[in-house]
């Protein structure tokens, strides 16, 4: 297909500049974490732990923990919480240790443990919500009668899925996977060999294609590591085949443990941990929080990322947007002399280094357990669980989400429909530069980030062009127009011989009642 906007007049660009889309800044979505409320997703439940969460590329959060002996379930679409639910059909069984994740589709995936309190067993369930239906529940772990436990799960964009999980008990424990792709799971496979050393704590993130990235805790005697304390390893899966295992965690000389992995869209690998090492810059007697990425050149330089904490740091999460913006929270303890309340924390990678951080939690009293995850557009989400009193609800534990707008570019967003007002799904949407910047989902919508710039737009459905228009961008901002409609491009002659669009401007008016709505509803 030739580019779509090839035949368009250059001087069309700056004519076309009156039917821009309307913008919103970064007042409208918050300028800082302290700006926006906290919210509280486990209803009216005193007894919710072990949350975590997975964030679409439509925005759309989805977050599971453990409640009492079951699992349970919320997701937020299109700005509102909908109903919690439950995930897990007991028995005799208490279901523990969620994880969770998205795949390109929007299809949620869980896993879980559950305990038999007759057998004294556990083992590791699946269960997956496509198209708004829940799927039948899955046994992955291979033996009734042995000890899994601690499951992660990650999934690529078509859909394969990857979980790990610790199985059987010490000096015996293996870190067995099995993934998914298709309709079947497969077989059960290694991820370390069989030996001295323990492994613990996984953690587990997709990659571009099929690959999938696994890192974990281990006392092992590996490539020099000092096996009295532990260290955190890293090893790949890509195309069917085992990468050899890493030690990321390389120079450490105290114990290093509570890794999270992230990767971008080039397969650039992020993993961060607690680690109590000597560093420069940091406090020895304490724990801090460290980052190490690997690129095509391999493993980069151990990064302290809590520098100029004097309290305890631990529980990181790390989360990477497609470019490679990374960010990561954490458990903060104040120093001894301070008052002890516990901080969920953020700090941000740039070319300089790790930002300064900032408390994030203010509103409630002990937070923990925090998990950071992004919809790779602009927005990033945390969330944690909080020991204290709640206002309605009384003392228990609660879990809380917040979510702020980070990225430094501007968020382009919209729906097409047709004639009729349905919505239409498949239609690419093209840019003057760089190219096609997205593909509306099955509701008809769209979005894209952008640099500050000037860019023509045009939808595309089976090579033909069905409307476009003109944006002018500028750093931190929202545009919004809703919709666009088949049919809607139409052309006239200028005084200049130039080529203006005038089919949306019968949606001036829409556009400006919309923009009118948002800013005061996010006053």
């Amino acid at each position: 297909m030739a580019k779509p906007l090839d035949r368009i007049s250059a001087s069309f660009i700056p004519l076309l500049l009156i039917v821009s889309m309307v913008w919103l800044g970064l007042g409208a979505e918050g300028a800082s974490w302290d700006e926006q409320e906290s919210e509280l997703v486990s209803g009216d439940s005193t007894g919710g732990h072990s949350a975590v969460m997975a964030v679409d590329r439509s925005s759309n959060v989805h977050v599971a923990w453990a409640d009492g002996d079951d699992i349970m379930f919320r997701s937020k679409s299109n700005g509102e919480w909908g109903d919690v639910v439950k995930v897990t059909d007991q028995r005799t069984i208490r279901s523990i240790e969620p994880s969770i994740a998205v795949d390109g589709d929007g299809g949620v995936h869980l896993v879980w443990v559950e305990r038999s309190y007759e057998q004294g067993t556990e083992e590791i369930l699946q269960r997956s919500l496509i198209d708004g239906e829940w799927s039948s529940i899955v046994t992955l772990s291979p033996d009734i009668n042995d000890v899994s436990r601690l499951p992660v799960i990650a999934a690529n964009e078509d859909g394969t899925l990857h979980v790990v999980w610790l199985d059987g008990q010490n000096p015996n424990t293996e870190l067995l996977y099995r993934s998914k792709t298709g309709g079947s799971w497969g077989p059960l496979e290694k991820v370390r060999p069989n030996g001295d050393g323990h492994p613990s704590w996984p953690s587990i993130a997709a990659g571009p294609g099929r690959t999938v990235n696994i890192v974990w805790y281990d006392t092992m005697e590996f490539q020099g590591a000092d096996d009295d304390w532990g260290d955190i390893y890293h090893r790949s899966k890509s195309q069917g085949a085992w990468s050899s295992i890493e030690l990321v965690s390389a120079g450490s000389d105290a114990t290093s443990i509570e890794a999270s992995v992230a990767v971008d869209d080039d397969g650039v690998v992020h993993v961060a941990w607690k680690d109590s090492m000597s560093f420069p810059d940091s406090e020895s007697s304490v724990d801090d929080i460290y980052h190490r990425a690997k690129t095509s050149a391999g493993w980069q330089d151990v990064m302290l990322v809590s520098s100029g904490s004097d309290g305890g740091s631990r529980n990181p999460s790390i989360s990477v947007f497609p470019d490679g913006d990374a960010h990561i929270v954490w458990r903060e303890s104040p120093a001894a002399s301070e008052p002890q309340e516990s901080l969920i924390v953020h700090s941000t990678m740039s070319d300089n280094g790790w930002g300064p951080f900032v408390d994030i939690s203010t509103e409630t009293d002990m937070p923990s357990e925090p998990t950071i995850a992004n919809d790779g557009l602009v927005h990033a989400h945390v969330l944690w669980l909080d020991f204290g009193d709640h206002d309605e609800l009384g003392p228990g534990s609660f879990i809380y989400h917040k979510n702020l707008w980070v990225s430094d570019k501007a968020l382009v967003e919209g729906v097409i429909v047709d004639a009729n007002g349905d919505p239409m799904p498949g239609v690419e949407i093209w840019l003057s530069n760089p190219g096609l910047a997205a593909v509306t989902d099955d509701e008809g919508r769209y979005a894209f980030t952008i640099d500050e710039g000037e860019y023509i737009i045009e939808a595309i459905k089976d090579g033909e062009t069905i409307s476009s228009l003109s944006i002018n961008t500028k750093t931190n901002e929202r545009l919004t127009l809703d919709p666009i409609t088949e049919g809607s491009f139409h052309t006239v002659e200028s005084d200049d011989d130039s080529i203006i669009s005038i089919g949306l401007l019968a949606v001036i008016a829409v556009i400006l009642a919309g923009a009118v709505f948002i800013l005061m509803r996010s006053r």
